[in-house]
């Protein structure tokens, strides 16, 4: 299984922020402590994972994506909902591009993200 510990900073723009009692400033996809001494935590989303694991240690597409949906969902005991697009399972959803960008989130059959790509293409 494959996981991110992303904290809320992940995806948004550059710029400092405080997330809890840690400030931050997001800089070219890295999150820096104030003094840039060391990291504040991972911004890497799910999609960059999968990148890595794809175009970086070779895994195929949809190895890569068991290890993101149905083999995490195994783990925490939540396979009879989440992690397969299968009949009376949640409607969860992510459609990616073939760079895998996200196009669209649904969450219970309700879209709660869409790309201003998705209309473009």
């Amino acid at each position: 299984a494959i996981v991110t510990d992303a904290m809320r900073a992940a995806g948004l723009p550059p710029g400092r922020y405080r997330i809890g009692s840690v400030e931050a400033i997001v800089e070219e996809g890295v999150a820096w402590l104030p003094d840039r001494s060391g990291f504040a935590g991972s911004i890497a989303k799910m999609n960059q994972m999968l990148k890595v694991l794809v175009k970086e240690v070779g895994l195929r597409l949809q190895d890569a994506i068991k290890l993101a949906t149905i083999n995490p969902a195994r783990i925490i005991g939540v396979d009879r909902r989440k992690g397969s697009l299968i009949e009376g399972k949640d409607a969860d959803l992510v459609v990616m591009d073939a760079e895998l960008n996200v196009l669209l989130t649904m969450v219970e059959g309700r879209v709660v993200y869409r790309s201003e790509e998705l209309f473009t293409q």
